[in-house]
């Protein structure tokens, strides 16, 4: 993966988000996230709209992280947005969930499209060793290129 590469991370927590920043610095990881808190600030950022629409600024992320729980658009709600985007269809997705039933990781797959489903774990601690594995798992992805 290329230094500077962009994740979008579309999450309302402060905490989570304070933990994806810390262990990105921390571990000097060659990402740089873009911070979008509910699911139509995401829609906005893809498309390039109001405040996002510097290209430069604002690039196409080569990966996509993103809550479920969140307000005005929920993270399941920008997922079937997503998938509606096929310009978007090769983004590489992470869903983060707090619960779900077996049948909600199904659909959310096969129907979401999300490339990968985790379930938030309850302390920070934890959380940090899930958002290192993450970050380690995609500084040696091969992402394709999103036009």
């Amino acid at each position: 993966m290329d230094s500077g590469s962009t994740i979008l991370l579309v999450d309302d927590s402060e905490d989570d988000v304070f933990l994806f920043e810390h262990c990105l610095t921390k571990n000097k990881y060659p990402f740089k996230i873009h911070l979008a808190r509910n699911g139509l600030e995401a829609m906005n950022y893809l498309e390039g709209k109001e405040e996002f629409s510097d290209r430069v600024k604002f690039p196409i992320p080569q990966f996509i992280i993103t809550d479920n729980k969140m307000p005005l658009v929920t993270g399941k709600e920008f997922l079937t947005w997503l998938k509606e985007h096929p310009r978007y269809s090769v983004v590489p997705t992470l869903f983060f969930s707090g619960f779900a039933s077996p049948k909600e990781v199904d659909y959310a797959y096969a129907t979401l499209g999300v490339h990968s489903y985790i379930f938030k774990p309850e302390s920070p601690e934890q959380l940090e060793r899930y958002i290192k594995l993450i970050f380690d798992y995609w500084s040696i992805c091969a992402i394709p290129a999103c036009k």
